[in-house]
């Protein structure tokens, strides 16, 4: 189990991770995942903007980019180590998705998570990395409503 919440930017992704598949839920699939503010003012970054321009990324490199992405992910990680091949829609895999989907269902549940309406919004940039010029308000933390704090449920072995 993983996941990926508010680090600068407007975001909510939880992953269950098999031997051999990962598959993603992503809360907010209308924004880009390319990382924190520090990682979009970077070299690095700038770099990757200016081979976007000329049209020179590789399929990972755009992958950083993708907007929106899908709501749902999920990977052969056996042949694809990249997970760049989404497998959601192939019904070769149906099975499996739908056994991934079941298993991050039922570890919200039991750990109170939830995906609010109104997390943080972004506080930087996602184009410069630099701090956008409104006031810095917290919004509503994934589990606050399901009472996630109180709860002392076992995760997902």
């Amino acid at each position: 189990m993983a996941e990926h919440n508010w680090h600068d930017h407007e975001a909510y992704e939880r992953m269950v991770r098999t031997r051999e598949h990962m598959y993603v839920l992503n809360g907010r699939p209308q924004f880009a995942n390319q990382g924190p503010a520090d990682s979009v003012r970077s070299d690095s970054h700038r770099a990757l903007v200016e081979r976007r321009e000329a049209g020179s990324l590789s399929a990972a490199q755009a992958d950083t980019f993708l907007a929106p992405r899908p709501a749902e992910e999920l990977f052969d990680c056996r042949k694809d180590s990249l997970q760049l091949a989404n497998l959601i829609g192939n019904e070769a895999f149906e099975s499996v998705h739908q056994e991934l989907k079941k298993v991050l269902a039922d570890w919200m549940r039991r750990t109170g998570d939830d995906i609010p309406r109104s997390l943080t919004r972004d506080w930087f940039s996602r184009s410069t990395g630099l701090r956008l010029d409104r006031e810095r308000v917290r919004g509503e933390m994934p589990g606050t409503a399901t009472g996630a704090l109180e709860m002392n449920a076992a995760g997902v072995n």
